[in-house]
């Protein structure tokens, strides 16, 4: 597995996210979204060319966060989180 590293920028929006997920769905559902996003970035740091291109933005990127089909992952039904790689 390859390593990543957050910056205090994105720790902090980590930590916002937790928050906001536990006081708004409670302790277990941010626990998953917590997981997915790590899942995520690990997968991100494993293989770089794992994401997609944006059809609204085509300079931003995204890399689903569950193993569904991109189209499916950035459906209307299901949220979305944007991570800045730098």
């Amino acid at each position: 597995m390859s390593t990543y590293r957050l910056t205090p920028a994105a720790r902090r929006d980590l930590s916002r996210i937790w928050d906001y997920s536990e006081e708004r769905w409670g302790l277990q559902q941010a626990e998953v979204y917590l997981r997915d996003l790590q899942t995520c970035l690990e997968r991100l740091a494993d293989d770089p060319c794992r994401e997609h291109p944006r059809d609204s933005t085509p300079e931003t990127r995204y890399v689903p966060a569950t193993e569904a089909a991109p189209s499916e992952a950035m459906s209307s039904s299901t949220s979305s989180v944007m991570v800045a790689l730098t």
